[in-house]
């Protein structure tokens, strides 16, 4: 039984035997969505070697890669702590930056940052406090993360942070002496011959860490496949395979389907129910009767599979159910998830994956040796109902499957 599309809301072999792992119709449904959906990139590598690399007409030039950014810093940040250049990943935040040396802040820790669970004040959509210049970028972020309230004891509460995760450039150029984009040119994308690229940079010339990378989809899948060889690229060794391997176990008790950035799909076996305890929260917190009364048309069922209960919400909000169903559930501290009761007898992790807007991916499948990218600019032509790929990380940790 599989739950793996539940968590991507929250918002989810040789060469030679693709035939035999792969399956040709699955591989062929995603490549036919990808274009359908005005897609820039997709790749799809195993065991490092090529099964898909469609850039489906589109100039081959950086795609803005959102919250996948995110992904590729906590890789930096693991290679610094391998070089000990940052003595441990709960080294406290006031290391790095010593005006937080007072108060709650001194007890918040380069994990907690990781796990978004710092207790920062956080407002999710970072448009609306974060990009807040031209095309997109802050005056100072790092000055901005540093000045936020605390509005929850550090460590206890789980909540998506972008302006948490603005503090881990500096964290970088301060532990490397470099400033971050100088740093992954010098360490990662030199001798992984990454030439075409780009960075979204805040005011002070700074590239952003919630969202500021800019590379062609084959050069982000290089990315993951450093994940899935665990640590080893092109011949070229990086960081202990212990580093990966501590980043992809629960960082925290709060939210467990999350490591240190990277989101966890967890194969599980149970049943699934409603939580209609929950409903009375987001009819105080808002949400519309109607919508209220929808959710609970799910309630009264033992779901068998994840499946079947995605079955069941396309049927009763349409094609847009994904993101209704996001929408409503925001009030609630783990969002969808929070919706729901799960009863587990045993899980397994299947693998692992990072999401950025407007349905930006890269998705790491270990047991298969996958690596997936699948990147989209937003641009004048963008529909997000129709370009978002909502299904897409459930659609490869299901790409074996005839």
């Amino acid at each position: 039984m599989r739950f793996t599309i539940l968590f991507c809301l929250f918002v989810f072999a040789s060469h030679f035997s693709f035939s035999q792992t792969l399956s040709q119709r699955r591989i062929d449904s995603l490549v036919d969505a990808a274009r359908k959906a005005n897609s820039d990139g997709l790749v799809i590598w195993q065991n490092g070697m090529p099964v898909v690399e469609e850039n489906f007409g589109q100039a081959l030039t950086p795609t803005y890669i959102a919250s996948v950014s995110k992904a590729l810093v906590s890789i930096a940040i693991i290679k610094l702590l391998n070089d000990k250049k940052i003595r441990s990943i709960d080294q406290p935040v006031s290391d790095f930056y010593p005006e937080w040396k007072q108060g709650q802040k001194k007890d918040i820790t380069l994990r907690m940052l990781l796990s978004h669970t710092s207790g920062l004040q956080n407002v999710q959509n970072s448009r609306l406090e974060i990009e807040t210049g031209p095309k997109g970028s802050g005056d100072d972020l790092v000055k901005l993360a540093l000045a936020a309230e605390i509005t929850h004891k550090p460590g206890t509460v789980f909540s998506y942070n972008n302006k948490a995760t603005c503090l881990l450039p500096g964290i970088i150029e301060v532990a490397s002496g470099k400033r971050m984009d100088h740093y992954f040119e010098e360490e990662f994308f030199a001798p992984m011959k990454i030439t075409s690229f780009d960075w979204k940079r805040d005011g002070t010339g700074r590239p952003q860490g919630h969202g500021g990378f800019m590379l062609l989809a084959t050069d982000l899948a290089k990315f993951g496949q450093l994940m899935l060889n665990k640590g080893e690229l092109y011949g070229k060794r990086y960081f202990d395979a212990r580093w990966v391997d501590s980043s992809l176990v629960p960082s925290q008790q709060v939210n467990t389907d999350y490591g240190l950035i990277w989101n966890l799909a967890t194969e599980r076996q149970g049943t699934i129910t409603l939580d209609s305890s929950r409903l009375a929260t987001l009819t105080t917190a808002g949400v519309a009767d109607s919508l209220v009364l929808k959710l609970a048309g799910l309630g009264g069922k033992n779901y068998q599979s994840e499946m079947e209960l995605v079955g069941e919400m396309q049927s009763l909000f349409g094609p847009g159910w994904q993101q209704t169903v996001t929408d409503a559930a925001r009030p609630l501290q783990n969002g969808v998830k929070d919706l729901f009761r799960f009863s587990i007898t045993s899980s397994t992790l299947k693998g692992y994956y990072h999401t950025g807007s407007w349905g930006n991916y890269l998705v790491i499948y270990p047991e298969l040796k996958l690596v997936a990218v699948r990147v989209v600019k937003r641009d004048k032509e963008y529909v997000e109902e129709r370009d978002k790929m909502g299904g897409f990380v459930s659609a490869i940790f299901s790409v074996d499957r005839d």
